[in-house]
C-alpha cells in the first residue's frame, strides 16, 4: 500500500512540474491576418478550356488489335465511354478492328490528355 501511494504522490509532482511548470513556450500560432490572393479566372475561356466536354458515366478501358491501312497489326489500348464509342474511335483512326474486350473501369492514364 505503501508502495502505490510513493507512486502516486511521484505521479502528481512529476505531472504538476511537466503541465503547470512555467515553461510552456509551445509555440504560438499566427495567423496572417490578410493574404493578398489573386485568381486568374480567364483560362475559363481560353480555347483549351472552351473545348471540353463533360462526361456523366465512367470511362472504361479497352485493350485492342487493330490492323492499319498497310496491312499491319497494331495492339494498344484506349478508353472509352462504351465499346461502341470506341470502335468509332478506332474505325475514325482507319483501323479495322480484329479484337477489342473491355479491360477495366477507368483510364488507364488519367493525366494524359486525349
Amino acid at each position: 500500500m505503501a508502495l502505490l501511494l510513493i507512486l502516486v504522490v511521484a505521479f502528481l509532482t512529476f505531472s504538476s512540474i511537466i503541465f503547470l511548470g512555467k515553461n510552456r513556450d509551445v509555440g504560438v500560432l499566427t495567423v496572417p491576418t490578410q493574404k493578398n490572393i489573386s485568381i486568374n479566372f480567364d483560362i475559363i475561356d481560353s480555347p483549351e478550356v472552351s473545348n471540353l466536354k463533360p462526361f456523366y458515366k465512367m470511362e472504361s478501358a479497352f485493350s485492342y488489335v487493330v490492323i492499319d491501312e498497310v496491312g499491319k497489326e497494331i495492339k494498344g489500348n484506349i478508353s472509352a465511354g462504351s465499346i461502341e464509342y470506341a470502335k468509332a474511335l478506332l474505325r475514325a483512326s482507319g483501323f479495322t478492328i480484329s479484337n477489342l474486350k473491355e479491360v477495366g473501369i477507368g483510364r488507364i492514364q488519367p493525366f494524359i490528355l486525349y
